[in-house]
């Protein structure tokens, strides 16, 4: 079951083409939130990072495991609890706003 606290953020994620969500974690006020995600294509990467680097309260990291199995990259908050599901929510509607109002057209257009 997923946590309530991650939902709009992983919509917001899997919203974007090649991006796809596989775990999350709200941190139950103890420890940062996060969402793991697959990057299947780049090519609308730079959209959801455009928006992780608009807002300090959450940063992104690249990992992969003593394996050097498929690379992921986790979306994580820098704060715990109440505060790092508003930092969460703030990236959600911002992704959300940009993809349903028409963001991934401009894209397209004018940026690729």
């Amino acid at each position: 079951m997923m946590d309530k606290e991650c939902v709009a953020l992983c919509d917001a994620i899997n919203s974007i083409p090649g991006l796809s969500t596989f775990g999350s974690c709200c941190g139950h006020d103890l420890m940062s939130l996060w969402v793991g995600f697959h990057v299947d294509s780049l090519e609308y990467l730079p959209v959801l990072l455009y928006h992780i680097d608009k807002h300090p309260g959450v940063r992104c990291e690249i990992r992969t495991d003593d394996g050097m199995s498929q690379t992921v990259l986790y979306l994580i908050t820098n704060q715990e609890g109440p505060p790092a599901y508003a930092d969460a929510d703030t990236v959600a509607a911002a992704v959300k706003e940009f993809v349903e109002g028409g963001g991934l057209e401009w894209y397209d257009s004018e940026v690729k």
